[in-house]
């Protein structure tokens, strides 16, 4: 209703968004001692683009309860319950997907030379398709002292590749960036889980403790071929301390990190007018009068130029952290 030829105050919209999977799985079990399972999936989306609208998801694990074993006395068993597992699997991912990305959109409301008028206003991209995480752990189950302490140790790496994001275009375009499969990101870490039943009192009362926690690292792959070094987007053009050379650092470069901030590191404040009149002349100042007083920040001139600007920018840390955790105690 908001394409209508005169202004009005009304709006409507109509959307529609299709699914079709298919699914199965194998589960064996060989005497409680030997665990596989294969399972797969096959899944078709009506927003991704035409070329690519279906997905394979594969994905296997298997489990070997070591106390199950012969050689695993009964009372080795009271004091130890071990199983070691190990799996790989791929998932898919459409979830920044509206329905209708793939076949752009144009948006109404716009006037041109007096008459309504509709403009074209997201890029169509028929070769968008599944975003997939592939993923290898292997992992074990402790039991100690009858089951009392329960620990669960995973070791993983995740591969996800064909990343749905943003790819900037340049601004002669008309359009700031396309969605599109970009590249492809590693995460692997550590996860660890700890849960203890301190104390039993009367019938059923229990006191238990529990705490978790995980370390990951991600790593850029691959990105696409931009002609620049590492395919490099964004990122800043600092000094290099220990190139003593000017070098792109942080945004997405293969081999970098995601979320490696950049920034201007404050040493001092400047006591006096007369302390500040021997400043390096600071850029970053945005009025005219570049002068420095007493009392305005002194800045950290990293490359030496007697010049504060954008390129004396430092690393000041990421913004996703190394290890994440939990406790929790229940009465």
């Amino acid at each position: 209703l908001n394409a209508s030829g005169e202004p009005t105050s009304v709006y409507s919209t109509i959307s529609n968004h299709r699914m079709t999977g298919y699914f199965g799985r194998i589960n064996y079990n060989y005497q409680n001692k030997y665990l596989l399972s294969v399972n797969a999936r096959y899944d078709g989306a009506s927003n991704l683009g035409k070329n690519n609208k279906w997905g394979f998801f594969p994905g296997i694990s298997a489990g070997w309860h070591v106390d199950e074993e012969k050689f695993y006395s009964s009372s080795l068993k009271e004091l130890l319950k071990l199983k070691l597992r190990v799996s790989y699997g791929v998932n898919g991912n459409i979830s920044r997907l509206s329905d209708f990305t793939a076949d752009g959109a144009y948006s109404v409301g716009a006037i041109y030379n007096g008459n309504a008028a509709i403009q074209l206003s997201t890029l169509a991209n028929q070769d968008l398709k599944w975003e997939r995480s592939k993923t290898f752990d292997i992992g074990t189950d402790l039991k100690l002292l009858k089951d009392k302490i329960n620990i669960i140790a995973d070791i993983y790496r995740k591969v996800t590749d064909n990343l749905i994001t943003d790819f900037t275009l340049p601004s002669s375009t008309g359009f700031s960036s396309i969605l599109t499969n970009l590249g492809s990101l590693e995460n692997k870490g550590i996860d660890l889980e700890i849960n203890a039943d301190i104390l039993h009192f009367g019938k059923d009362g229990v006191w238990n403790l529990a705490f978790n926690a995980s370390k990951v690292t991600n790593k850029i792959l691959t990105l696409p071929d931009k002609g620049t070094e590492n395919n490099r987007i964004g990122g800043y053009y600092v000094w290099d301390a220990s190139k003593q050379d000017y070098a792109w650092k942080g945004g997405l470069q293969e081999g970098g990190r995601i979320g490696d901030m950049y920034a201007y590191k404050q040493i001092g404040i400047y006591a006096t007018d007369e302390e500040a009149a021997l400043a390096p002349k600071d850029m970053i100042i945005t009025v005219t009068d570049k002068t420095k007083y007493g009392g305005d920040v002194n800045w950290l001139d990293a490359d030496g130029n007697k010049m504060i600007d954008s390129k004396d920018q430092v690393y000041v840390g990421n913004q996703y952290p190394s290890w994440t955790g939990g406790f929790s105690s229940d009465l």
